[in-house]
């Protein structure tokens, strides 16, 4: 069977009743796929099918409808009831105690002070500068006093002082003093003695008798 000369088929026709006949393809040539579309005579060639017609014009569009005005929003729904809180959790177990730290290390002693400085009372007269203590270079460096001084009225003067010394002179700060003297009180200063190797405590009062 033959479309043209550039599509066409060659087969074996297996049987026939006067108007169709059976037609096994053997090969195929061109667009020649199948038989759907030809014309076949059995007493003439197989004639090319017609063009198709002409498709025609699209309609143009219909206009569009106007939107609808928006319904009415509903009415919003009643809240539902608020659900009973859930049982509280279960309390989870206590962590374990962390370990005990280490014992920190103990410090040094502090080294003893010296306790051979004076005490009790000493007896003194008259304003003129007066000692009152005495002590060795090479064994004291540096000295507390509280000093607690009483005239023969009974009035009371306490002085706390701080003395130091080095290899040229002593140096003294007196910074609390309580004075119950009237008209006066006493001073007090220390002196180096180089010969010797001691340092000097001493007293005295410009305006008022020392007393004891």
């Amino acid at each position: 069977m033959a479309k043209d000369i550039d599509n066409y088929m060659v087969g074996d026709i297996t049987a026939t009743d006067g108007t169709y006949i059976d037609f096994i393809v053997t090969k195929s040539v061109g667009s020649a796929t199948g038989v759907s579309g030809w014309i076949i005579n059995l007493n003439g060639a197989v004639g090319q099918i017609g063009a198709s017609g002409a498709t025609g014009y699209v309609g143009a569009t219909g206009y569009t409808g106007a939107t609808g005005s928006q319904g009415i929003t509903g009415d919003q729904g009643a809240s539902g009831a608020t659900g009973p809180d859930g049982e509280q959790g279960i309390v989870g177990d206590s962590g374990y105690t962390g370990a005990t730290g280490a014992t920190g290390v103990i410090g040094y002693e502090g080294a003893t002070g010296i306790t051979s400085l004076s005490t009790g009372s000493t007896g003194l007269s008259g304003t003129s500068e007066q000692v009152i203590e005495i002590f060795a270079t090479n064994t004291i460096g540096t000295a507390k006093y509280i000093i607690q001084g009483v005239n023969d009225l009974g009035d009371v003067q306490v002085t706390e002082l701080i003395l130091t010394h080095n290899a040229t002179g002593v140096y003294i700060t007196e910074y609390a003093t309580l004075n119950l003297i009237l008209g006066g009180e006493w001073d007090f200063s220390g002196d180096l003695m180089l010969l010797s190797g001691e340092v000097d405590l001493m007293s005295e009062s410009g305006t008022v008798d020392l007393g004891a």
